[in-house]
């Protein structure tokens, strides 16, 4: 029998432990390291319904449930981000880091909203040149169904994605490697919940580098190397003409293209890529990068 002053305190467990959980989602564990109580007086307090009940009487039945539903997600997640990085792992060379096999990829692993999902999946295709073939074997999605969703939410993308399926001739092994790579190093960070370095990790292909340079360039302001990288890999990106880059961050063309000269020496990987997309931009437009 529980004596009112035990029943008292186990309610205000509760409580605190459920508004923290719904506000933020955290694991058992993690909402331990938080509060002081034990993992398993956590997860005592998130599965009571008598207690939510009392804990919440006006609302008790509600919030039971959305506990419920998200404790299965999150268990369901876990699951798959576990089988996801010891899939990811096994298939690694231990010497030389590359992946032994065509690991199978889960798009669930960026959002459960389809447009999201292929939204996210567009800037890794186009950050890392990778065309629709080993996209289509890396998400087991048939070919023509991801086309139909890669061009359904391109928006802007639509001549870029294009560009990139029909007429870049980027190595595609390099493509994959880079694109096993940065999924490998998200989900591990997903998995760990660091929320910090999947920024840094997101950061490679979301354009907010580029976004930032646009936002804080200042008129008359002598580009770095480093901001040169930036409009490049843009550029790249969305396979656009010096005039249209130029007019997007705001530069002067012939300033450019001579920085650009400079640093393309140095990378034969991205000159390849500049050259062949100035070559189809001169055929398209008549001379007019």
């Amino acid at each position: 029998m529980v004596s009112k002053t035990d029943e008292e305190r186990i309610i205000a467990e509760t409580k605190q432990i459920v508004r923290l959980f719904l506000d933020t989602n955290l694991s058992d564990i993690e909402i331990s390291k938080m509060t002081g109580f034990s993992s398993s007086t956590v997860g005592r307090r998130l599965t009571n319904k008598n207690r939510i009940l009392k804990a919440f009487p006006e609302d008790g039945e509600n919030i039971y449930q959305s506990i419920v539903q998200k404790r299965s997600e999150n268990a369901k997640q876990g699951k798959l981000l576990g089988g996801q990085v010891s899939m990811l792992n096994y298939g690694v060379n231990t010497q030389s880091g590359e992946q032994l096999s065509l690991p199978k990829l889960r798009l669930e692993i960026f959002s459960k909203n389809e447009e999201k999902q292929i939204k996210f999946l567009i800037h890794i295709a186009l950050t890392f040149r990778v065309k629709l073939p080993i996209l289509s074997q890396l998400f087991q999605i048939g070919e023509k169904e991801l086309l139909e969703l890669i061009l359904k939410y391109s928006g802007g993308s639509y001549k870029s994605i294009l560009y990139l399926f029909y007429h870049d001739s980027s190595d595609q092994t390099i493509a994959l490697n880079n694109l096993i790579v940065f999924y490998r190093n998200l989900v591990n960070a997903i998995k760990n919940k660091d929320l910090e370095m999947q920024k840094i990790i997101i950061s490679q292909i979301d354009d907010s580098k580029a976004r930032d340079l646009i936002k804080n360039k200042n008129l008359g302001d002598r580009l770095s190397l480093e901001s040169i990288k930036t409009i490049l890999r843009y550029q790249l990106k969305y396979a656009l003409t010096q005039n249209v880059v130029a007019d997007i961050f705001e530069i002067n063309q012939r300033n450019y293209r001579r920085r650009l000269d400079a640093l393309l020496q140095q990378n034969q990987e991205l000159s390849m890529q500049f050259y062949l997309l100035s070559s189809f931009n001169d055929g398209k437009h008549g001379g007019r990068r």
